[in-house]
């Protein structure tokens, strides 16, 4: 079993497989200035597998694939099979923006093992949801839709409320949401970027939600599992979280470990310092040694995080 310094247990992985997206959300890293990662220093498949291996060995078992945008990974299936053929893995979960998850594709995914979808949704707004992502809401709409109709349940929907932009769609997306028996999540936003749009906290979130928490539709889910805070939808599959880093941090229960695109084990998602395990791989250092190095990053991790003094690019580390 594997423990940080202050006793808590890491269960979950969480993988950036690229550092590449087709969007370019306004609160995340990836602009028209962005400089990605030559090819030879994003790990490989094989690569992804050896750490991830090392790890379930020392007592994780939930593995989050993330990215940038995983799907443009053309071996994301492949990779996916590969994990949940491990019996270790119990809870394995990917994180995309839903644009490029096509029928076919998310087929593929349910097919090849993947137990979980989570999907970007900030807006129902055509042109507030370009505005935000660069990108068009009928591919995201009709990615969560084929998440549905392949037999994901529950699909996760994260949205990020900014100020003065999306803020005004709260009940539109909770309604959505609602409506498709999916799993709303409201994150606070993350100063991944330095932008001049500011994020809606989370105590406002809920306080604007309030009337409708407090009414008998809806009961608290104290058994649902991960950061949020998080409520059900009686008469319906649909749950509502809350992921409040900021205004509520979990630091106290985090029980993840992040392993950036580049290979750096990351013990925070606060934090830029990692070790570099991928490069230990290729240098071909003994397991334990590479063992030893993640104990030693996870003795460093601290009890809260710092207010996101120094984090690394969230295209690298998967947010």
């Amino acid at each position: 079993m594997l423990k940080d310094g202050f006793g808590r247990t890491i269960e979950t992985l969480r993988v950036s497989i690229t550092d590449r997206c087709n969007l370019k959300c306004l609160y995340c890293t990836i602009n028209q200035d962005t400089v990605f990662l030559p090819k030879h220093r994003i790990m490989t498949y094989e690569e992804i597998m050896k750490i991830s291996r090392i790890l379930l060995d020392l007592g994780l078992s939930r593995i989050k694939l993330t990215g940038g945008e995983p799907l443009i990974r053309k071996d994301l299936p492949k990779l996916i099979e590969k994990l949940a053929s491990l019996n270790e893995v119990k809870d394995l979960s990917l994180t995309t923006n839903g644009t490029m998850l096509t029928s076919f594709m998310a087929k593929i995914l349910k097919e090849a093992g993947l137990h979980r979808l989570n999907i970007s949704l900030d807006s129902l707004n055509p042109y507030t949801y370009r505005r935000i992502t660069g990108g068009k809401l009928n591919d995201v709409l009709r990615g969560i839709d084929n998440a549905i109709e392949s037999g994901f349940n529950p699909v996760k929907i994260n949205t990020v409320l900014l100020k003065n932009i999306n803020d005004s769609e709260i009940f539109d997306i909770l309604n959505f949401a609602v409506e498709k028996s999916l799993t709303i999540r409201f994150i606070e936003e993350m100063p991944f970027s330095k932008t001049p749009y500011s994020g809606v906290s989370n105590d406002t979130v809920f306080s604007m939600l309030k009337p409708y928490l407090e009414t008998d539709k809806v009961v608290k889910d104290d058994k649902s599992p991960g950061p949020a805070v998080t409520f059900k939808v009686k008469g319906s599959n649909a749950k509502i979280g809350f992921i409040s880093p900021f205004s509520r941090p979990f630091c106290m229960k985090c029980n993840r470990i992040r392993l950036s695109t580049d290979g750096k084990i990351l013990p925070c998602i606060a934090t830029n310092k990692g070790v570099d395990i991928l490069s230990m791989i290729r240098n071909h250092s003994p397991d334990q040694i590479i063992i030893d190095k993640i104990k030693e990053s996870l003795m460093g991790k601290k009890l809260m995080h710092d207010g996101f003094k120094n984090p690394l690019k969230m295209n690298l580390l998967g947010g």
